[in-house]
C-alpha cells in the first residue's frame, strides 16, 4: 500500500496528517480564516447600521422639512381667513348705501376688525418665518427663546401640548377605526402575533 504524501510548510507529510513538521498542533489557519470573516462580517454590519441610521436622519429631516411646510400653508390659509372675517366683519358694520368707507363704524366692531388684521399679520409673519428657516435653526431659535423667557415657554409649551391633544382627539373621532381584523387582513403576518 502506497501512501499519499501532501506538501506541507515544512516539507511531504502523510496525507490527512493533522500535523506538520513546525507547525502547532492542528490547523490555524481556518481559525484565522474564520476570524477574518467574523471581522469582516462585523465592519459590514457597522457600515450598515451607519448607513440605516443615516437614511433615518435623513427620512426624519425630510419628515419634518414637509411638517414645516405644511404648517406654514396652514398659518398662511389662517391669516388669510382672519383677514376675509375682518372685512366681511367691517363690510356687514358699514351699512350697504355708505358712499365710502369714511362712515364712522361703532368701536367695537372697529376693534374687532382692527385686532382680525393684526391677528392676520402675525400669523402671517409666523408662516413666512417657518418658510424661510430651516428645521434646525427653529429648533435653535426655540432653545435661545426657551432659555431667555422659561416662564414663557413652559406656558406656550403647556398651551400648545392642550391644543394638540384637543385637535388629536377631534381628528381621532371622525377618522375611521381600524379594527385587528381589518389589519390582519391586509397584513398577514400580524395573525400570528395578535392570535
Amino acid at each position: 500500500m502506497v501512501e499519499r504524501m501532501e506538501h506541507g510548510a515544512g516539507g511531504y507529510v502523510p496525507a490527512g496528517s493533522r500535523e506538520a513538521p513546525g507547525e502547532p498542533l492542528g490547523d490555524a489557519r481556518p481559525a484565522a480564516g474564520l476570524r477574518e470573516q467574523i471581522e469582516d462580517l462585523t465592519a459590514q454590519a457597522r457600515l450598515e447600521t451607519k448607513r440605516l441610521a443615516l437614511d433615518a436622519r435623513d427620512e426624519m429631516r425630510a419628515l419634518a422639512r414637509r411638517r414645516k411646510n405644511l404648517l406654514a400653508e396652514r398659518l398662511g390659509g389662517i391669516a388669510s381667513a382672519l383677514r376675509d372675517a375682518g372685512q366681511r366683519l367691517e363690510d356687514e358694520a358699514l351699512p350697504a348705501t355708505a358712499p365710502a368707507r369714511s362712515i364712522a363704524v361703532d368701536a367695537g366692531t372697529r376693534g374687532l376688525c382692527e385686532l382680525a388684521v393684526r391677528a392676520a399679520e402675525q400669523v402671517d409673519e409666523a408662516s413666512g418665518y417657518l418658510r424661510r428657516r430651516e428645521v434646525r435653526e427653529l429648533v435653535r431659535d426655540l432653545e435661545a427663546f426657551a432659555r431667555r423667557h422659561p416662564a414663557a415657554f413652559v406656558g406656550g409649551s403647556l398651551a400648545t401640548g392642550l391644543l394638540l391633544a384637543r385637535f388629536f382627539k377631534s381628528s381621532g373621532e371622525r377618522a375611521p377605526r381600524r379594527t385587528t381584523s381589518s389589519l390582519q387582513e391586509k397584513e398577514p403576518w400580524l395573525q400570528s402575533s395578535v392570535q
